[in-house]
């Protein structure tokens, strides 16, 4: 019993980095799609067909996810094409950082 635990432990062990690279790899494809998005919408065509399409891809890829969204479109409809999204909140003189 015990050897099949630690088996199983190795498992995970072994996967765990494969499983991490493929995560960013979809972070990324959703944030081109979210750019892509961003570029229909700039050029007026927000209503059509090809962005329709890429929103679905985007929200199969992030349902696979657990509902991960690194581009932000589903909070507020706008991609945040390059990632950033407000500003860290501040700390005291000793690193803590209050709550509302």
């Amino acid at each position: 019993m015990k050897r099949a635990l630690v088996a199983l432990a190795m498992c995970f062990v072994v996967s765990a980095p494969a499983w991490s690279g493929v995560k960013e790899d979809r972070h990324l494809e959703m944030t081109g799609l979210a750019q892509q998005m961003a570029q229909l919408k700039i050029s007026g065509q927000g209503a059509s067909a090809a962005y329709s399409a890429l929103q679905a891809e985007y929200d199969q890829i992030s349902a696979t996810l657990g509902g991960d969204d690194p581009a932000r479109t589903l909070a507020d409809g706008q991609p945040a094409v390059d990632g950033r999204g407000g500003s860290a909140p501040e700390g005291g003189a000793i690193g803590i950082v209050p709550t509302p």
